[in-house]
């Protein structure tokens, strides 16, 4: 069963993988910008879904995509609160394949997760890989949890 592989993975990493495993994408970022080798997160953040802004076309577009593209930071989630200087500001981009999705019952439900939100700070898990350029960075995902 994949669940039960992630699972061991996480774990190991999470014995192991001080050094470049993270539950922060904060911490994940300062250390990808220090040492520009990719890194390990599993995280629970929120991301904005793009092709959900219009929601019930949103499930059009990731069908006819064969992609769900999610992003975090940059101007779209710009805070005017006093603790702004705190907030993570780089552009984090996932794209997820259709294709290695779930089960097409189970697949439907999540896309409602998404319209219910308008494509705006979702809130999920994430297990995978980030990594990047300068401009912007890129989470490889493994495993996406509602």
């Amino acid at each position: 069963m994949a669940e039960r592989r992630v699972e061991r993975v996480v774990d190991l990493l999470t014995k192991y993988g001080h050094d470049y495993f993270f539950t922060s994408l904060s911490e994940a970022s300062r250390r990808l910008q220090t040492t520009d080798v990719p890194v390990f997160i599993n995280i629970l953040d929120s991301f904005n879904a793009p092709q959900f802004s219009w929601r019930w076309l949103g499930t059009d577009r990731v069908n006819s995509d064969g992609y769900l593209l999610l992003e975090k930071g940059g101007a779209v989630d710009y805070t005017y609160a006093d603790d702004y200087y705190k907030q993570f500001k780089a552009l984090v981009r996932l794209s997820a394949s259709t294709k290695k999705m779930m089960t097409r019952a189970l697949w439907g439900f999540s896309l409602c997760y998404f319209r219910d939100f308008a494509g705006c700070h979702v809130p999920f898990g994430v297990f995978g890989i980030l990594s990047g350029p300068s401009d912007y960075l890129q989470i490889k995902p493994f495993a996406i949890t509602l």
